[in-house]
């Protein structure tokens, strides 16, 4: 009897490690990735490779994207993130934006969730899109059409509005208000399934912001 349950045990832990690797493959690459693992070998990111605790990923000189199942991580030129933890069974991915502009977008279909880690604070995103911006010492994520909400550093949660902006400096939330929010084409291409970026010649990619009002596109 003990026998039988080891083997029982043995092919639900081995499915579960399965289902894990699946969840957290990369399905597919638009422009260059660059991944820098733990052990410090560094290579493209390519379809059917798996994210790892402690990887590294970043773009060059033109935007680019990563499809992992059914959810889109969109990077802007000379972006840079890394994957500070995954939690295999509550197919959780938690990461930092080092430096640059992600713009992340959730479909529940797969479960899959992401932690966003800005300064103290954690936002989780459940579904739909989230952009933030490491600038120097400061912060800011600008919400979408989402379902996330936001864990501060004494684990109030706070609901995140659609359409608002949040600006993080110095460890503190300093700005939460609903802005106006143009679509730029690299924001629009990532949710198309089909997706092709401009190049860096043809166009820059720059936020601003005027009479206090969010604008991010291609200039």
């Amino acid at each position: 009897m003990n026998y039988f349950l080891k083997i029982v045990l043995l092919i639900v832990l081995f499915s579960k490690f399965v289902f894990a690797d699946k969840n957290f493959k990369i399905k597919n690459v638009q422009n260059n990735i660059s991944i820098l693992d733990i052990h410090g070998k560094r290579y493209n990111a390519s379809p059917e490779i798996i994210i790892k605790t402690g990887d590294f990923l970043s773009s060059k000189k033109n935007p680019a994207l990563i499809i992992i199942g059914y959810n889109k991580l969109c990077f802007s030129k000379q972006t840079s993130i890394k994957i500070t933890s995954i939690e295999d069974y509550k197919n959780i991915i938690s990461l930092s934006v080092v430096k640059g502009k992600l713009l992340i977008f959730v479909n529940n279909k797969d479960k899959l969730k992401f932690n966003i880690n800005v300064k103290e604070y954690v936002i989780q995103n459940n579904l739909g899109h989230i952009m933030v911006s490491h600038q120097k010492n400061s912060h800011f994520v600008k919400t979408l059409q989402v379902n996330a909400d936001l864990y501060t550093k004494n684990s109030k949660k706070i609901k995140l509005k659609t359409n608002n902006f949040y600006f993080f400096k110095n460890n503190n939330l300093t700005k939460n208000k609903p802005i106006n929010f143009k679509k730029s084409d690299f924001l629009e291409k990532c949710t198309e399934p089909i997706y092709n970026f401009k190049s860096e010649k043809q166009s820059n990619y720059k936020c601003t912001v005027s009479n206090e009002k969010l604008f991010c596109g291609h200039q």
